[in-house]
């Protein structure tokens, strides 16, 4: 467990591909997730995965609150840990947790309330798909504090360059999909709701293997537990997370109102879009997945004053994630058809 990486030295590109990785591979394992699902869901036929897509939208959006506190939380922990204040760095890691739980229980409490208005928006004018998605994305609400609170731990440790423990945690969650996907959908015979009890089983997991580690081996020694917010490290959060937020929500949104348009066409058509969707997120998952390495890198950097050392960071990030855009680009271009 102890391999926490310093930032502050060494050569900048061998520093940030090890830290990378492992975030990019946990984005990675987070994009298996879905098409575990769609995998098995897809059997069911496309009126299945038009519910479980139309549902996906808000789950999709609740990640822009979890970016809020993420990229705010990780941000501040590189900083404090780059000036050496692991007390600081624990008071963000506390906070950070309190806030996730805030946000996932005002969120799951929304979309209880208003599945079905939130369903219906799309007009879809198919009362069993519309009735699957509200019923899947109920059951996902019901576990979205585990949603919330796997990424931000993670973002603890990334921020304090211990980026392989999260991905560890999530491929536990991984398997544990694979293994539970078939069946609670086929074995058990409860369809689209197998799916979605299937994933939420899944993360809490995730949830229950990244806590026990926070216990046994804190990501750094500042961290003492989960405690009543500092109104001034949720303040400082905010800040750097709102525009992230911001960014996410209306990305999201103008996603929501294109399937709008998409299931104009059927059920076929809202299938076929989450498929492209989900085989497309090899690009922003991944490029997601560094930025995170590249804001450690940068907070901790930062912090310690080395401000040529993140310049450099900058540049050498800009050449990687150049280079994967292309291949990125060939493969989706060539191989879309298998």
């Amino acid at each position: 467990m102890n391999n926490k990486s310093d930032l502050l030295e060494g050569d900048i590109l061998s520093k940030l591909i090890w830290l990378a990785l492992p975030i990019m591979g946990t984005s990675f394992l987070q994009m298996a997730y879905n098409l575990v699902d769609m995998l098995w869901i897809g059997r069911l036929g496309s009126g299945a995965v038009a519910a479980v897509g139309t549902a996906g939208f808000y789950s999709w959006f609740s990640l822009s609150l979890v970016r809020l506190v993420q990229t705010g939380t990780e941000v501040n922990i590189a900083q404090a840990i780059g000036r050496k204040n692991q007390k600081e760095a624990g008071g963000y890691a506390a906070t950070s947790i309190w806030m996730a739980v805030f946000f996932a229980l005002t969120f799951t409490a929304f979309i209880v309330v208003m599945a079905v208005p939130l369903i219906t928006f799309f007009g879809m004018k198919d009362p069993i798909v519309e009735g699957n998605a509200v019923m899947y994305l109920r059951l996902i609400g019901a576990g979205m504090v585990f949603t919330f609170l796997n990424p931000v731990i993670s973002c603890l440790y990334n921020g304090s360059g211990k980026s392989t423990i999260p991905f560890k945690a999530n491929a536990v969650g991984l398997f544990a999909n694979m293994i539970l996907d078939p069946i609670f959908i086929f074995v058990l015979g409860l369809g689209v709701a197998g799916a979605a009890i299937a994933t939420v089983l899944a993360q809490v997991m995730v949830t229950m293997v990244l806590v026990y580690l926070l216990i046994v081996d804190k990501p750094f020694e500042g961290f003492r537990g989960i405690k009543n917010p500092e109104w001034q490290d949720v303040s400082k959060i905010s800040a750097l997370g709102i525009p992230i937020a911001l960014q996410s929500g209306l990305f999201t949104i103008f996603g929501i109102l294109i399937a709008k348009v998409i299931a104009s066409f059927g059920s076929d058509a809202i299938a076929a879009q989450k498929v492209g969707v989900q085989i497309e997120a090899i690009s922003y998952m991944t490029a997601n997945g560094f930025a995170a390495a590249i804001s450690a890198f940068t907070g901790q950097n930062f912090g310690a004053g080395n401000t040529d050392r993140v310049i450099e960071g900058i540049k050498t990030a800009f050449k990687l994630m150049g280079g994967f855009g292309v291949l990125t680009s060939i493969l989706l271009i060539v191989f879309s058809e298998p």
